[in-house]
């Protein structure tokens, strides 16, 4: 998962750490005022502690509700935090934070569908009554996390800086706003208000996790890392402050640190779903299939809606040749999200990579793809292999022509069409085209190899020895380089050298074609008595 989505989750998170007070409006007794002075401070544990003792003396008091549900997402207990909010809203329907905080309660439980209604009654009270009396800060701040949840992230920081300037040393507020800054790509403010927070509460954990995560979004790692460990000090049970330690643990560079981290947060969190998806991805890296399988799978078990998810495992299943099990996935990601041009390109490859293809229905896939991302070139690409697959040459290099036209760095457009006047035997026009890649990507090893190939076939030896040389050179070897390499040696009378070649092809393939081939030709430079 990339920083930023990590800055975006965490900062749900955060809305649900640093969230409000009751109305200045309400009648609030004297026990409630002091259960809301340690919940702006930070001190989420002794809030929830003097909330659960208001709320056994006054079962029927809305606002002592709201205040405990308030803390239970400040514990990340979202289902009491839920339950506590529906009853304080049946007591008392007019509480903008209740309908603000049950919103954001369905949304971290999944239930996004049932938030909406939630969040624009919190609207539409709070600001009335941030009309009627612009001192009511816990207005500003409901408000701030109602427009927070709904992803409209200015109008949020607009309200909790409002709310602020009510409550300058609510150090859960500037924590809060903080991962909102995150959020929106702002971390030097972010980092700022998260130390401002910690100067107010430097026992505030959530402040210097979401610090740790706009450091790693600075790519200022070891930052990042020092923070993340000073929050694992205080809070060892923080699933998140690991899982986002791995992140950057990753980012950095350092996948066995990574992993270690990605296990702790799922040890104590199996159903951390942003930790899964980490951990897959990193197994992925370390080529460890099977287990990012496993994880990519109980992800889908936990999100059964999650697009990119299927996405993953279907393009893990395709590069490991099980194109039935990728071609579900696929299809399930288009059920879910028929406009994502990643799951047609994919399942396009997949027919066209099944035995026998299926070139038509990889066409389809591919055309839909440009259809929905025209600038995209990799959907030109692929919507050329189709052409090509179909017999439709022409079309195909009007396709590879489009990807570079999209982007004028895409060699792959530039070789493909040079494989298309290969195939014809226009090597002249198709040496033009490795080239015209070549300059792109001076590494591109296929295009040496494939070039090297069209100056054999006007036998201009020398200049095919330096581009399969070339192709050596930048790897991985192949026999058939080895094998062509030889043959044009030979041509100049380089015995040795030929002879080399042909070795080396038998011994990295002896029962390939290439190998046999190089067999043979070794038996006739010993004919030719050398």
């Amino acid at each position: 998962m990339t920083t930023r989505n990590l800055i975006r989750s965490g900062m749900l998170l955060a809305a649900l750490l640093t969230v409000g007070a009751v109305s200045a409006q309400m009648e609030v007794p004297t026990a409630l005022r002091q259960a809301e002075a340690p919940r702006l401070q930070g001190r989420y544990a002794q809030a929830l502690e003097l909330t659960g003792r208001l709320v056994a003396q006054a079962a029927d008091s809305g606002p002592a509700r709201t205040e405990r549900g308030l803390d239970y997402l400040a514990r990340r207990d979202y289902e009491s935090a839920q339950a506590d909010f529906t009853e304080a809203l049946k007591l008392q329907a007019d509480q903008p934070l209740a309908l603000a905080g049950r919103g954001a309660a369905y949304v971290a439980l999944g239930k996004a569908d049932l938030a909406g209604p939630d969040l624009d009654a919190a609207i539409k009270l709070a600001t009335a009554a941030v009309t009627a009396d612009g001192a009511d800060y816990s207005a500003w701040e409901a408000r701030a996390l109602a427009y927070e949840v709904q992803g409209k992230l200015v109008e949020a920081l607009s309200d909790y800086g409002h709310a602020l300037a009510l409550q300058p040393q609510a150090a859960g507020l500037f924590s809060h706003r903080a991962w909102v800054f995150a959020a929106h790509g702002d971390t030097d403010f972010a980092i700022a208000d998260f130390g401002r927070a910690m100067q107010l509460n430097p026992q505030l954990e959530r402040a210097l996790v979401g610090r740790g995560l706009a450091y790693t979004q600075k790519k200022d790692y070891a930052k990042a890392l020092a923070d993340f460990g000073q929050a694992i000090k205080l809070d060892p049970q923080d699933a998140d402050a690991y899982n986002y330690r791995g992140a950057a643990h990753r980012e950095q560079g350092d996948p066995d640190a990574a992993l270690v981290d990605f296990d702790q947060a799922l040890q104590l969190q199996p159903q951390n779903a942003e930790a899964l998806a980490n951990r897959a991805d990193l197994q992925r890296t370390l080529h460890n299939d099977d287990a990012a399988l496993a994880d990519y799978t109980s992800l889908l078990l936990l999100q059964p809606q999650n697009v990119g998810a299927y996405e993953d495992r279907g393009n893990l299943y395709r590069t490991r040749g099980q194109f039935p099990e990728a071609l579900a996935d696929f299809t399930q990601a288009l059920g879910l999200d028929p406009q994502s041009a990643y799951a047609h390109m994919e399942r396009g490859w997949v027919y066209l990579q099944m035995r026998p293809a299926q070139a038509e229905a990889a066409r389809a896939d591919f055309a839909a793809a440009v259809q929905t991302e025209p600038k995209n070139p990799y959907a030109h690409n692929g919507l050329g292999f189709a052409y090509a697959a179909l017999g439709y040459y022409m079309f195909a290099n009007e396709e590879y022509q489009a990807a570079v036209d999209a982007d004028p760095k895409f060699a792959a457009g530039d070789y493909n069409i040079g494989e298309t006047y290969s195939l014809f035997k226009d090597y002249p026009n198709a040496i033009d085209y490795y080239t015209r890649a070549l300059v792109i990507d001076p590494k591109y090893a296929g295009a040496y190899m494939a070039r090297g190939l069209c100056y054999s076939a006007l036998n201009d030896f020398g200049h095919a020895i330096e581009d399969y040389t070339k192709a050596l050179e930048l790897g991985p070897p192949i026999a058939l380089a080895y094998v062509n390499r030889g043959f044009a040696y030979m041509t100049k009378q380089l015995w040795a050298e030929a002879r080399a070649d042909w070795e080396r092809a038998v011994a990295m393939e002896p029962e390939s074609k290439e190998g046999q081939a190089a067999v043979k030709n070794l038996q006739h430079l010993t004919e030719l008595g050398h």
